[in-house]
């Protein structure tokens, strides 16, 4: 009879964090790639202005320069020039945040483009910014009214600020990124990917060179270029 082993609590859940942990992906994209677009041979391609939701000033306009010059570096595609989408976009009053997939598919006949990619800058955090305390820090009190039960209060607000400071995250780097590509002539959409970088995930930085990892949590133009990179990766 082969002798009984006892697993404790402890080491039965670092063997579930590690079984979860092994079957994570190293670059965890979402993207869909229709078998269409691996059949067109050189498409052109225009990036059309990113709507903005990180609230940081001119996000959209860096990241889609940075998109724009990764499609262009995996040789498969032809560009349409930045400049000449920004002309067009200023002739017709167009808004990204209101252009859709059809509205898309009619500005990339106007410009001649085979396929446009419209996207949206989701998150743009620089590194330079107060520590953050996480949103769960305070927890709800309930009002006090005798003596002792403020005396509790104060006692338990005292440790939530003590915890609240403990718990406060020094920023990093943060950008996220949702993109897709439509066809101009028929409007379908042949990839669309989405994803969102912090400069400290230790599933990013143990991919990139070591001589990397001190800039991806300080450089948001770095992280961005990484985000970039591995989006455009996947219409491969």
């Amino acid at each position: 009879m082969l002798p009984r082993y006892h697993i404790g609590p402890g080491f039965a859940a670092f063997l579930l964090l590690a079984a979860a942990c092994a079957t994570r992906p190293p670059a965890p994209d979402v993207g869909f790639v229709s078998p269409r677009l691996r059949s067109l041979d050189s498409p052109t391609v225009a990036v059309l202005p990113f709507d903005n939701k990180a609230g940081f000033l001119g996000a959209e306009h860096l990241v889609a320069d940075e998109v724009n010059l990764r499609i262009g570096m995996t040789n498969r595609f032809r560009m349409i020039e930045r400049l000449r989408v920004k002309e067009l976009y200023r002739e017709q009053d167009f808004d990204p945040r209101r252009v859709e997939d059809t509205t898309a598919a009619r500005i990339g006949r106007m410009l001649g483009a085979q396929l446009v990619i419209l996207g949206t800058v989701t998150d743009y955090k620089v590194a330079d910014r107060p520590p953050e305390v996480p949103l769960d820090a305070f927890p709800v009190l309930a009002p006090a009214e005798t003596p002792e039960a403020i005396a509790i209060s104060i006692v338990a607000n005292t440790v939530t600020a003590l915890v609240a400071f403990l718990s406060m995250r020094q920023p990093h780097a943060e950008v996220g990124i949702t993109m897709r590509m439509v066809e101009s002539e028929t409007g379908e959409i042949l990839w669309q990917a989405r994803n969102h970088y912090r400069g400290d995930d230790p599933l990013l930085v143990k991919r990139r060179p070591r001589n990397e990892w001190d800039r991806l949590r300080k450089d948001v133009t770095l992280l961005t270029s990484v985000l970039a990179s591995d989006m455009v990766e996947t219409m491969k």
